[in-house]
């Protein structure tokens, strides 16, 4: 078992040696680390995939894996994983092109002591964005319920502060007779009671504020948009709003059967036309994968749909024809969604996967059988047979994916890069070269690193 302190990282060099001369030297410097060999790319990408590596020193000199192959493994593999290259010639062009192709360092080969300091730095760095992602992990999973909260409940949700409103859901917009936030920014939490239970909502509020209430709840009377009056009973709770001490008050709405609510929102989370899930059910499975992915789980992909010549196949078959297709475009994908897996319509004629946890070989495989069974797929439209194509992007979603947006961007491109057939230069030997996204095709799909 590695002990806490313990680095554990990867050497590519040559020599067994030469590793082993290292090693001492660094523990010598007062660096422990503990020391994985990877002597081909191959057995650098199993060793990226099956170990927590926090730190990889390759020699420049190494071919097989090179410099620049290394990164694009560490990349593919969506680790947060440093790379420092090590250098018998230290030389300062060679320094600005690996460091401008993702190298955090350059060091010349014999200074050990130089080499403990980055070792050390990057160390820190490392644990750094390690717990900003955990932190940052828990401020998404927070806002995510809040905004849940606010913009789903049926619930009139709002927040005061000093007696004034700062923010409100739609619900209790509506409920009060605004259209936006805007409108009841600073309006007094006061004009929303009847003026006969002013003096009991004053005296609440004032023994609120000092915690001399037992139960956080007044009933009062509301007032409609009409000027009519309604039984509320108000839940008052503290909260905070960008830093900000706040009140927050709930109005309940009144209480459904609960069977009818979950078919209400089963119902609401469907694309009514393909069966999938709908966009907006999509986007927050995608947000909730992108955070566990910050945090270190393990890597996930998003599969980016879309079918070729969209825009001829629409004016050939009309609006009803179009329905069609992307009903048995829907049913076809939903067939080969795998099993940790969600597929859904992200838009007009845009279909997504998102791919929980698997090894991207299989997420590239399922692709292809996608790919292959829509080309070989025969839609009869008013006794007329047609067969479409797709164009497949993939994205993976690794702990250097800031956002979903990021997520969903990378694999547009992928599509867009497929389907225009481009043929992109990812992949060079050169190290004058500057970084570019990575892609990948196979088949009609095609894969993009972050």
């Amino acid at each position: 078992m590695i002990h806490d302190s313990t680095l554990n990282i990867a050497i590519l060099e040559d020599s067994v040696n030469e590793i082993e001369l290292l090693v001492s030297q660094l523990r010598n410097a007062g660096v422990a680390v503990h020391a994985q060999k990877a002597p081909t790319e191959e057995a650098f990408d199993k060793l990226i995939k099956a170990f927590s590596l926090d730190l990889v020193l390759c020699n420049q000199r190494m071919q097989n894996p090179s410099v620049i192959s290394a990164i694009e493994i560490i990349k593919r593999s969506g680790k947060d994983i440093p790379v420092i290259v090590l250098d018998d010639n230290y030389d300062q062009t060679t320094a600005v092109n690996v460091m401008n192709f993702g190298v955090r360092d350059y060091v010349a080969k014999g200074n050990v002591d130089h080499l403990a300091l980055i070792i050390k730095r990057e160390a820190a760095d490392l644990k750094i964005r390690r717990k900003f992602r955990v932190q940052d992990k828990a401020v998404r999973e927070a806002e995510k319920r809040c905004h849940t909260l606010l913009e789903s409940s049926r619930d009139a949700i709002a927040y005061v502060h000093e007696g004034m409103h700062i923010h409100a859901n739609p619900v209790y917009l509506e409920k009060f007779g605004f259209h936006d936030l805007d409108e009841i920014a600073g309006i007094p939490i006061m004009d929303m009671v009847a003026p006969d239970d002013h003096a009991k909502f004053k005296e609440f509020l004032k023994k609120y504020s000092k915690g001399e209430v037992k139960a956080a709840s007044l009933e009062v009377k509301g007032v409609t948009p009409d000027g009519g009056h309604f039984n509320a009973i108000m839940e008052f709770s503290p909260a905070s709003i960008d830093g900000e001490a706040c009140t927050q008050i709930i109005i309940r709405a009144q209480t459904h059967d609960k069977e009818i609510e979950k078919k209400l929102k089963h119902l609401t989370s469907q694309d009514v036309l393909t069966g999938l899930y709908n966009r907006q059910y999509f986007l927050e499975e995608l947000e909730q994968v992108v955070t566990e992915a910050s945090a270190g789980v393990q890597s996930s992909a998003l599969l980016y749909i879309e079918p070729d010549n969209f825009k001829e196949v629409k004016n050939a078959v009309g609006i009803a024809g179009t329905d069609i297709i992307l009903s048995e475009l829907g049913a076809l994908i939903k067939k080969h969604t795998l099993d940790k897996a969600i597929s859904a319509r992200l838009s007009d004629h845009t279909f997504t996967m998102l791919v929980r946890e698997e090894d991207i070989s299989q997420i590239q495989s399922q692709a292809e059988k996608i790919r292959d069974e829509i080309e070989h797929h025969i839609c009869d439209i008013d006794g007329r047979s047609m067969t479409v194509t797709v164009s497949i992007g993939i994205s993976v979603i690794g702990e250097t994916v800031s956002s979903s947006q990021e997520v969903i961007s990378h694999a547009d491109v992928a599509c867009e890069i497929k389907k225009a057939a481009i043929k992109f230069t990812c992949i060079t030997r050169s190290l004058i070269c500057k970084p570019v996204r990575t892609v990948i095709n196979i088949g009609r799909t095609c894969y993009v690193m972050p």
